[in-house]
């Protein structure tokens, strides 16, 4: 068996089988990210994650359809004034290229971005290998890189049906971290230095390019790069620094130059930005000050007077920079981002601290995401610096530094904040492999183990630690992908996930409401929005394919339209709310669980908008559609609803529409309370009845507005397979006058759309 602790050397194994193990621990990685498959592919229809993938996906379609095209300002979404994208493209061209190459149609495209995730995850596999290989053996590669195929943060990030970006960020963050401890190894050969300065310049830009908050990753490598060369006094490493950030200025520069202008500004920590440029640009100064000095200064120069000249130079570099109101208003976005003072940081999970809640709560959740690894993660950057001094030759103790630096730095984010374990991921398998080593050694040591022995024992420790995840969340995912073998009719599947529930409610969305221009072209424009939570935004902009003017972007995208669209859901006034909804051009209004008490959203979910209590009816809101029945809304996805274990609710999401109403005035005694009622039947089969009432006034008439036009078989109703995707009411309105039925009524829908004044008799047949 192979050592441990033993960094490589020229007797190490063939190509052959480094690329046998490669493919090996890359399948690995691929198969437990592909294990949800069940979830995501049904029939006909791949169910992608909620939220930020839907978004991802909708933008590599872009490309898929109009090659090579990028989407950069999209209409869909900050509806109705559209907003330019934060997110780099990268990543969404890459995948909507790999489709155009593969994929005939667009379900064979949805295939591609569904199984995107596993194949970057199983990318990211490599670059972790050679850097175990860096600093320890090849059976310590090997550890690491089972670590990170079986890490439940990175695997989630991965997993098939989630395109989203943060696992590119990781693969792409992992090659850049390989090639900072490649670098700071001592040896200068000109070819191997040249060879790494244009593949970190190029994967700097790739990076700039996938992750607008690649400037924490930017900050990291940079500065690790620049202590190092101060310590080393290797001159040729600040020219090979400074060479690559150029090189990446003059890839990304001019791609920015074809973007519109970001959101946050032109110097925007939100979205790729001249504040990315002049990050950069400090690369560039302080690396190329670096190398001007130690060309020509004396060997016997201490690192620290290295380093302190060169943090000088950053300083004052940084001091002229943020003199300038533009890059100091930049950053103000990240600041509020990272402190989680913005409104996504309190309501967004994964930006939650690790260990959030108390007791349980707090172990429940990071064990969630990392086994009772968790609890090392604090002693990663120390057990990097232990092997430091006993477990690599010294040509090798810069890259075990620079290793612990990333360790302390992505340790302390994930902490803080659980999204930036993905971030971590790479580090962490590299530390962990290393803390095994160093358990192993103690053992052979102390005990008198042998080698194999000393290993079979670390790996047993290993699976424990990993082993609630593993058994809590892949054997589930397994034992549901594989059962779903067993039926031949993926209708008949129960619409128990979250994914699959919204997914199959905005398909009926998507049939019961009239198609929208611009969804694949720069020109158009949609004609009408729908407002809803922001969580379920990205959802209607891939599957309903409307826009919206919130969603996971938050109010960065846009914070008038936000402020709009949430004081829409949770008016209490009618008229605000009509009012708020003709400021959006929000045509519609999904509502689900989970909403203000009493404000209009929570009124639609729980009553229809029909009277309850001392509240009036709605008039100017009518029931599309809802569905599914059973289904699970995306406000479980921390845990079953109340109200959903009671049964009180057989559907997690509603479609309402804003109508004029038609007018209807009712002849009557004055003083008289006149009722006008509806029997409606949902898609879904559910039936209530809508009523709305009003007193006559001193005229001896009431005035009533009815939302829902009546229905008889061979009326025309509107949109694609209208039949069975929207709600209808009865053949006729039943009128009462005082409690007693006096007669009905049919009303159409040109009356209710254009709020058309219609008159009772009395005297009309029930």
């Amino acid at each position: 068996m192979p050592s441990l602790s033993q960094p490589r050397t020229s007797s190490d194994a063939s190509r052959t089988r480094v690329a046998i193990e490669l493919f090996g621990v890359a399948l690995l990685a691929g198969l437990v990210r592909a294990l949800p498959w069940g979830s995501v592919f049904h029939g006909n229809m791949v169910v992608f994650a909620p939220a930020d993938a839907m978004y991802h996906v909708r933008r590599a379609y872009y490309t898929f359809v109009s090659w090579p095209d990028v989407l950069l300002f999209d209409s869909y979404v900050n509806y109705p004034d559209g907003a330019p994208i934060p997110w780099p493209p990268l990543t969404d061209f890459l995948a909507g290229t790999l489709a155009v190459l593969v994929a005939d149609d667009d379900l064979g495209f949805e295939t591609i971005l569904a199984w995107w995730p596993p194949l970057v995850g199983a990318l990211g596999a490599i670059p972790i290998y050679f850097i175990t290989r860096e600093i320890a053996s090849r059976g310590a590669a090997l550890g690491a890189v089972l670590f990170y195929a079986l890490l439940p943060i990175s695997v989630i990030y991965g997993r098939v049906g989630n395109p989203d970006h943060h696992v590119a960020v990781a693969a792409v963050g992992a090659t850049l971290l390989l090639l900072c401890v490649q670098l700071v190894r001592p040896d200068d050969d000109a070819r191997r230095i040249a060879g790494l300065s244009i593949a970190l310049g190029i994967v700097r830009a790739a990076l700039l390019m996938t992750w607008h908050g690649s400037l924490l990753y930017i900050a990291l490598a940079e500065s690790t790069l620049v202590v190092a060369a101060a310590f080393s006094g290797r001159h040729r490493l600040h020219a090979a620094h400074a060479a690559s950030a150029l090189l990446t200025l003059g890839i990304v520069a001019p791609i920015l130059s074809v973007f519109p202008e970001p959101l946050g500004g032109l110097y925007s920590s939100i979205a790729p930005s001249r504040l990315h440029l002049i990050a950069i640009a400090a690369v560039v100064v302080v690396a190329g000050a670096g190398w001007w000095r130690e060309s020509g200064a004396p060997a016997e120069r201490s690192g620290f007077a290295r380093l302190s000249l060169l943090a000088a130079v950053g300083l004052a570099f940084g001091v002229l920079v943020l003199a300038l109101p533009g890059p100091r208003e930049g950053l103000e976005p990240a600041f509020r981002f990272m402190t989680m003072t913005d409104a996504a940081g309190s309501q967004t999970a994964e930006q939650f601290p690790l260990f959030a809640g108390a007791g349980k709560a707090a172990a429940q959740s990071a064990i969630e995401l990392w086994g009772f690894f968790a609890y090392l993660i604090p002693l990663l950057p120390l057990a990097l610096f232990a092997w430091s001094r006993v477990g690599v030759p010294h040509d090798r103790r810069y890259a075990t530094l620079v290793l612990a630096a990333w360790a302390a730095f992505f340790g302390f984010l994930t902490i803080t904040q659980r999204r930036y374990g993905n971030d971590l991921s790479a580090t962490a398998s590299v530390g962990f492999a290393v803390m095994g080593a160093l358990a192993a050694r103690g053992l052979r040591q102390r005990f008198r183990v042998s080698e194999i022995r000393s290993a079979a024992i670390v790996l047993a420790i290993g699976a424990a630690l990993i082993a609630p995840p593993v058994l809590s969340l892949y054997m589930p995912w397994g034992r549901k992908s594989f059962a779903k073998l067993t039926v031949d009719d993926y209708r008949k599947i129960p619409p128990g996930t979250v994914g699959w529930s919204l997914y199959r409610f905005l398909v009926m969305v998507r049939g019961a409401t009239p198609p929208t221009s611009g969804y694949v072209s720069a020109e158009g424009v949609p004609e009408y929005g729908i407002a809803s939570h922001a969580n379920l935004g990205h959802a209607i902009q891939w599957v309903a394919r409307r826009g919206t003017p919130t969603d996971p972007f938050w109010e960065y995208i846009g914070p008038q339209n936000w402020n709009r669209a949430f004081g829409l859901l949770a008016a209490r006034d009618e008229a605000r709310a009509v009012e708020l909804a003709d400021e959006l051009s929000a045509r519609y209004i999904v509502v689900a669980g989970g909403s203000k008490q009493g404000g209009l959203g929570e009124r639609l979910y729980s009553s229809d908008g029909a009277r309850r209590g001392a509240w009036p009816a709605l008039t100017h809101f009518r029931h599309i559609t809802e569905g599914p029945l059973g289904g699970a809304g995306i406000h479980e996805l921390g845990g079953r609803h109340a109200a959903r274990e009671a049964g009180t609710h057989d559907v997690p999401y509603k479609l309402f529409e804003v109508v004029e109403g038609a007018q209807l005035e009712v002849a009557s005694t004055a003083g008289s309370e006149v009722e006008a009622s509806l029997t409606v039947t949902t898609a879904v089969g559910r039936r209530f009845v809508y009523s709305t009432r009003s007193v006559s006034g001193a005229e001896g008439i009431a005035h009533l507005r009815l939302p829902y036009s009546s229905y008889r078989p061979g009326d025309a109703v509107h949109g694609a397979n209208a039949s069975s995707y929207r709600t209808r009411g009865a053949p006729f309105w039943a009128i009462a006058i005082d409690g007693k039925r006096v007669g009905r009524i049919a009303v159409s829908e040109s009356a209710v759309l254009g709020g058309e004044m219609l008159r009772f008799r009395a005297d009309q047949p029930l």
